[in-house]
């Protein structure tokens, strides 16, 4: 698993974009959260795919949980209109979340050569 391609995928839904003329920066997550209903749904799916695949990784249940609770966060707030749409570009729950996954990966040792590695446990 490339964490590259996550920490790709994390920065498009939080960070791909900078508002012009300041330095406030804003991914897919704040844009399609502007569509009602929908867009929040595949936010969060994304956001998700990004807590599966910690999972995979071996991410601690104290681990998961925070980054659930990202999600959830996210998502009771972001359902507001327009004040969440606005708590959308500062909060970054998928930077938040590979924020973790990367010092867990690291704290265990399952990073080689920017490759994070599936450990099985028995």
């Amino acid at each position: 698993m490339a964490i590259g391609r996550l920490d790709a995928l994390a920065r498009l839904m939080d960070h791909a974009f900078r508002l012009p003329g300041t330095q406030i920066r804003f991914g897919l997550d704040a844009i399609l959260g502007l569509i009602p209903g929908i867009g929040d749904l595949v936010t969060n799916m994304v956001a998700g795919y990004l807590v599966l695949e910690g999972r995979r990784l071996g991410v601690s249940n104290w681990d998961m949980t925070r980054m659930i609770g990202n999600i959830a966060v996210d998502a009771l707030l972001a359902a507001a209109p327009v004040v969440g749409d606005i708590f959308d570009i500062f909060w970054q729950a998928s930077d938040r979340n590979m924020r973790i996954l990367r010092a867990h990966l690291l704290r265990r040792g399952r990073i080689i050569d920017g490759e994070a590695v599936r450990i099985y446990d028995r």
